[in-house]
């Protein structure tokens, strides 16, 4: 499972799980999805609360019809020197105004 870091630190019992074919969050956990999922699920769906996860290859402008159902945005960091997933924060907070 992966740690869910804040300001104040690391969040115990973090109950977000990121969903994979053979990963399903149960009970009180939350699903992480990747991008596409999680439009599908938005569209299909009113659900709020949501939590999507940002590849370095997404398009982080595809979330600005549905920032305000997101609670957790997690991004991808697969190399310590890849800054797409700065870049892709950066694009959430100051361009499409995410605050969360």
């Amino acid at each position: 499972m992966a740690k869910i870091w804040r300001e104040t630190g690391f969040v115990a019992n973090d109950p977000w799980v990121i969903e994979t074919e053979e990963i399903k969050a149960e009970g009180e956990q939350k699903p992480l999805l990747p991008l596409a999922e999680f439009i599908e699920k938005a569209e299909a769906s009113n659900d709020v609360g949501l939590g999507v996860l940002i590849k370095p290859a997404d398009d982080v402008s595809k979330l600005e019809p549905y920032l305000y159902r997101i609670e957790l945005v997690a991004v991808e960091f697969p190399a310590f020197s890849d800054g797409r997933a700065f870049s892709h924060a950066s694009l959430l907070r100051d361009r499409l105004a995410y605050k969360n």
